[in-house]
């Protein structure tokens, strides 16, 4: 990376302190982004077609950044030991996309993209687990449709927020 950017490696380690911040910048600006240049706003795309169509969007510009998933799913692997550095900030950034999928599924109720008996919470953690779990089987198998399964669960868990 240090190469690419034509600068020395001290330079990088200076300005981020240590590989692990630099691979939670890495990660911030993916979540941000469809293949690192293009802004997704995933938040938006939640107000404008619900949270399935968002999801499924999201997932389909993810099968173009496979090395960033993996980067993710080892990091957060990793990570689940409390003393690991970067367990802080998973721990957060889990709870913050729960809390804007929570959010973000409580505007489709309200929109009546989703059934209101439904517990926006328990579906942002169901989602989130679901997504995981998926890009994990994918990235072991890539002959794994991770689009068809991600519009499996929503038909089948959330088939209101999907019906057309």
């Amino acid at each position: 990376m240090a190469r690419q950017l034509d600068v020395s490696l001290n330079s990088i380690t200076h300005h981020f302190g240590s590989k692990y911040e630099l691979l939670e910048a890495v990660l911030e600006r993916a979540d941000r982004t469809t293949d690192g240049s293009d802004d997704f706003d995933f938040d938006a795309a939640c107000a404008a077609d619900g949270v399935a169509s968002a999801t499924l969007a999201r997932v389909r510009s993810s099968e173009k950044r496979r090395e960033l998933l993996r980067l993710f799913a080892i990091l957060s692997a990793e990570s689940s030991v409390p003393s690991h550095p970067a367990h802080e900030w998973f721990v957060e950034r889990y709870r913050r996309h729960s809390e804007e999928l929570t959010a973000a599924f409580a505007f489709d109720q309200a929109q009546g993209r989703i059934h209101p008996d439904r517990d926006p919470r328990v579906l942002s953690r169901l989602l989130i687990g679901t997504w995981d779990g998926i890009q994990l089987q994918w990235l072991i198998d890539p002959s794994f449709d991770m689009n068809e399964a991600m519009a499996a669960f929503f038909a089948w868990e959330i088939p209101e927020s999907v019906a057309v």
